[in-house]
């Protein structure tokens, strides 16, 4: 018995077994274990746990850097994809049959870059592509302002490839952990909507 248990500590963890050991259970709770206590049924002591679990090391301000900026994305798509038919209607004077032609372009084109986007691998690193999506965004809500409004709705396909090229890039940017800092992101998205 104590050579199967030290087998099973030495032995790589088996996450779908983590995972179904951690279910939830409406029994009472085990007790406590300490920090020095032996593997128990699941084959990891508490410092293995811990030590399988790779979370970056970042200060504050950077998860509020990467958060704010891609929740002001969000934010940004939310907004223009929830208003452009009322600022079409309103301040531009569209009727209502145009601005609804108008959004429904925007949805179109932003489903059809992301598409691409998860079709066809595109060389270079998914930073360029950040940049690349960002000047677009500018350079078409300048051109909206100064020419005419629907260029607005260009900027769709323009933004439609941020967001998965953002998770892409904490991916690559943050190999082991790129869960937490997902999650993390996440979150700050919901915050700022």
């Amino acid at each position: 018995a104590e050579k199967a248990a030290v087998q099973r500590a030495s032995a790589p963890p088996n996450l779908a077994g983590i995972a179904q050991a951690q279910a939830p259970s409406y029994q009472a709770a085990p007790p406590a274990v300490s920090p020095s206590a032996p593997p128990q049924a699941g084959g990891m002591s508490p410092e293995d746990m811990g030590k399988s679990m790779h979370v970056p090391v970042l200060p504050l301000w950077h998860k509020l850097l990467f958060g704010g900026v891609f929740g002001f994305y969000v934010a940004t798509e939310v907004l223009l994809s929830t208003r452009l038919a009322l600022y079409l209607e309103t301040v531009r004077s569209y009727s209502g049959q145009e601005a609804k032609m108008a959004m429904g372009a925007f949805f179109f084109l932003l489903m059809a870059g992301r598409m691409l986007f998860g079709i066809r691998h595109f060389p270079g690193g998914s930073l360029r592509y950040l940049f690349l999506s960002l000047g677009l965004t500018l350079i078409s809500f300048l051109c909206a302002y100064k020419f005419h409004p629907l260029f607005l709705v260009g900027s769709a396909l323009c933004m439609s490839w941020y967001y998965p090229c953002a998770m892409a890039w904490l991916t690559e940017h943050f190999p082991e952990g790129s869960e937490y800092m997902i999650s993390w992101v996440q979150t700050c998205v919901g915050v700022l909507l």
